[in-house]
């Protein structure tokens, strides 16, 4: 009877080694099956100033459920990242040039780690002279006095309503410039610039005004303007 149940015992013992030891070898050859899937798009640029959530595109625990999500560096002290989701969050507060983050997703099987780059930006523009007086005939240059692209090249700057003839926008300086033959009545306008970090936009007031017919006799130079005032400008033509 002892025989037998040591028997028994023996044949449980051999059993339970061998169930272990497949089991093992067999975790070992699926781990890789096993182990979390995590990814995200490479490049994000956020907006200073305005929430921000940064989803990953992939996020699969392979039927276990996701431990844990962590960053290294870590992410900047306005933006967390959710350990079950992968998730960031955060509202941005201050600039930020291109910086990869490695991010792991763990679950019981092990880690996986996957890296995005994120940058933060701003764009300001101001003009000193917001109202720009200039005469027909004469060449106007505005200037903006400050543009700021946050390391990011400008792409584009508009104005709106559209400047008269003779009046244009540079695409990327956002200078206002060019001779106005003929008036142009006080008009505000909204100048927009844009890069990759967003848009800003400001306004200035434009004038051109009408000299009227400029004629000059020995030297002097008279210019009549349409509210009917005469101007005396001496030397230089005859």
């Amino acid at each position: 009877m002892i025989r037998v149940l040591l028997s028994c015992l023996f044949f449980v013992m051999i059993f339970s080694s061998c169930g272990i030891d497949q089991l093992k070898l067999k975790l070992a050859g699926e781990s890789d099956e096993l182990l979390p899937v995590v990814t995200y798009a490479s490049n994000v640029t956020l907006v200073l100033s305005e929430a921000a959530t940064i989803n990953p595109l992939t996020l699969s625990g392979n039927g276990s459920a996701i431990l844990n999500c962590t960053s290294s560096p870590a992410l900047p002290v306005w933006a967390s990242i959710n350990p079950n989701t992968c998730v960031i969050s955060g509202t941005p507060n201050a600039p930020l040039l291109a910086t990869t983050y490695n991010i792991t997703a763990t679950n019981i099987f092990g880690s996986t780690t996957t890296s995005i780059q994120i940058s933060v930006g701003t764009i300001s523009i101001s003009y000193a002279d917001s109202f720009k007086q200039g005469y027909r005939g004469m060449a106007i240059d505005l200037r903006p006095s400050t543009l700021n692209d946050g390391g990011s090249a400008i792409t584009s700057c508009t104005i709106s309503p559209a400047l008269p003839a003779g009046l244009s926008i540079d695409n990327s300086t956002c200078v206002i410039s060019g001779t106005r033959d003929g008036s142009l009545a006080q008009t505000t306008y909204t100048v927009t610039a844009t890069n990759s970090f967003g848009s800003t936009a400001v306004t200035v007031d434009l004038e051109v005004i009408d000299t009227g017919t400029l004629w000059g006799i020995n030297g002097i130079v008279s210019s009549t303007l349409k509210n009917g005032t005469t101007l005396y400008i001496g030397g230089g033509f005859t």
